[in-house]
């Protein structure tokens, strides 16, 4: 039954994405290319904080679309894919958050947050065995947040590793 509501919640997501895209202040270039007044790297931070702050407030499928808009704007950038994956691994899609962090590290291979939630993600997939997928990214987040010095990560990371 959880599935079958995610399933339909995920319809309903997409399908306000395309009104959202219809509606919006975006128009199709000859060759396909999304176009906005002004659009540059600038505008797809816009839509991140949009999308943030959509996040905060529990509108995760509006965050999601924000996100997406972003990743129009500007497809190299891996916080776009990084905060879009946290919100589709709150709605339950861990399948697509893995691969929303997987992009997010391959633009970015210094993103410790990202390797910290891809494994967090993954460990509850196939359990917190010590040999689970998920451990690798685990320890990669870990030495990553050691050499950037971030305390909470760290301690984060170490919570997840010894529960």
């Amino acid at each position: 039954m959880k599935e079958r509501l995610v399933a339909i919640a995920c319809v309903v997501g997409f399908i306000g994405l395309i009104i959202f895209g219809i509606l919006s202040d975006t128009s199709r270039t000859s060759r396909g290319k999304i176009q906005t007044s002004g659009s540059n790297g600038d505008d797809s931070q816009t839509h991140i904080n949009r999308g943030k702050a959509k996040a905060d407030k529990g509108e995760y499928f509006e965050a999601i679309i924000e996100y997406d808009i972003a990743i129009k704007l500007n497809p190299a950038d891996a916080k776009s894919y990084y905060y879009r994956g946290k919100a589709k691994e709150v709605l339950g899609l861990r399948t697509a958050a893995i691969a929303d962090y997987g992009t997010a590290i391959r633009l970015d291979p210094n993103n410790a947050r990202a390797y910290y939630y891809r494994g967090l993600v993954k460990n509850d997939i196939v359990g917190h065995s010590p040999r689970g997928r998920g451990w690798e990214d685990l320890v990669k987040a870990l030495k990553l947040a050691e050499k950037m010095d971030d305390r909470k990560l760290h301690s984060a990371i170490k919570d997840a590793r010894y529960p």
